[in-house]
Order: C-alpha cells, then sequence, then structure tokens
C-alpha cells in the first residue's frame, strides 16, 4: 500500500513536472512569438514607410512622365504646324514667283509699247514740225512777195523775224524798230533778207506777227510816200 502511494505521488510529481516543463516550453516559446511579431511588426512598418515612398517617388515619376509628353506632343504640334506653314509659304513664294514673271512679260510687253509710242510720236512731232515751218516760211515769203510786188522801193533787209522761245512758244514782247526806208532795188533787198534759226514749228501767231511787221513797214512807207 505504502508503494501505491508512493507511486501515485510519483506519478503526480511526475505529471506537475510535465506540466511545468510545458508551461516552461509554452512560455519560451511565446516569448520568441513575441519577440517575432514584434520584429515583424517592425519589418511591416519599415515595409509601409518604404512602400509609401516608392508610392511618393512613382506619383513624381508620373507626374514628370505626363510633363515630358505634354513638352513632346507640343513639340510634335509645333513641328506639325512649321511643317504645314512653310508648305504654304513656299506655295506663296511659288505663286509669287510665277506673278512676278508675268509682271516681268506685262512689263517687257508694256515697254516695247511705250517705246513705240514714244517713236510715233517723235515722229509725228517732226512731222508736225517740219509741216509748220514749211507753212510758216511759205506764208512769210507769199507776204514779202507780195509786199516787194506792191512796192518795188521798200528795203525789206530791216525786217528782221523774231526768235521763238523753246518752252513758252510765246510771241516776243519786245517793241519793233522802224527802221528808215531807203529806195532799194528789190533783189538787192531780197538777197539781205535776214532769218532767224527756229528750233519749234512756228504757229499762227507767229506768222500774223511777222505780217504785222511787214504791215508796219508798208504803212511807214505809205506815209513817207504822203
Amino acid at each position: 500500500m505504502v508503494e501505491a502511494i508512493l507511486l501515485s505521488v510519483d506519478r503526480r510529481s511526475q505529471k506537475s513536472q510535465t506540466l511545468a516543463d510545458m508551461f516552461t516550453s509554452f512560455y519560451s516559446s511565446l516569448i520568441l512569438v513575441a519577440h517575432d511579431v514584434t520584429a515583424l511588426e517592425r519589418g511591416f512598418w519599415s515595409y509601409t514607410d518604404i512602400h509609401q515612398g516608392l508610392s511618393n517617388k512613382t506619383k513624381v515619376a508620373i507626374a514628370e512622365k505626363n510633363a515630358i509628353l505634354e513638352c513632346l506632343q507640343a513639340t510634335a504640334n509645333q513641328e506639325r504646324e512649321e511643317k504645314e506653314r512653310e508648305k504654304e509659304q513656299a506655295k506663296e513664294i511659288s505663286q509669287l514667283k510665277a506673278e512676278l514673271e508675268l509682271a516681268r512679260a506685262d512689263l517687257g510687253s508694256t515697254t516695247s509699247k511705250l517705246e513705240l509710242a514714244h517713236s510715233k510720236l517723235e515722229l509725228a512731232q517732226n512731222e508736225i514740225f517740219e509741216g509748220g515751218q514749211v507753212s510758216y516760211w511759205t506764208g512769210y515769203e507769199d507776204g514779202r512777195d507780195a509786199v516787194g510786188k506792191l512796192y518795188p522801193n521798200l528795203d525789206l533787209s530791216h525786217i528782221i523775224m523774231r526768235e521763238f522761245d523753246d518752252e513758252s512758244n510765246e510771241a516776243d514782247d519786245a517793241p519793233i524798230e522802224k527802221a528808215p526806208i531807203e529806195e532799194v532795188p528789190v533783189k538787192e533787198a531780197l538777197a539781205t533778207i535776214e532769218f532767224a534759226t527756229m528750233d519749234l514749228p512756228p504757229t499762227s501767231d507767229d506768222l500774223a506777227s511777222a505780217l504785222a511787221i511787214v504791215d508796219s513797214a508798208v504803212d511807214d512807207a505809205d506815209r513817207r510816200s504822203a
């Protein structure tokens, strides 16, 4: 019975030892687990910080990428617009060159027409000048011959035709000096008549002035005869 009691005590002590060992092992494991949980928590927070930093850097990188893409897109649009503008300018330049060539051709044609018109104008002026000059000389000589026939003894050597102004072609307002009339043969008088050089064609006023001079000389001769 004693042995049974001792055996029972041994069993209880073994059981207690086993429980103590189990609790000791559990506490050790719990401490290890707690340590591991703490380490895991520190690792988690470290991971969270790292992830947040990476997330922020990713956002910054994405923003920079978007800005670069926008800049590249704007540059591409600008290059496209410049190419279109260059095409338009090249088209305008080509059109202007064509218009310039047409203008040069028109200018050459107009210049030729102007030269032809100028030549015709000069020819017409020469014809008018020659015709007017011939008419003037013819009228003057006819008047002189008529006066010479009416007054054979009249000296016409002092009757000088006035000179014409190149620009105004107006009559000379200078007073007419009446020279004394001497009885000279008509042929000698005609041989001594002085004629002025004309640069421009005479007009009807010039012819009238010359005839007025002749009439004045005739009047003087009539008064002297009276």
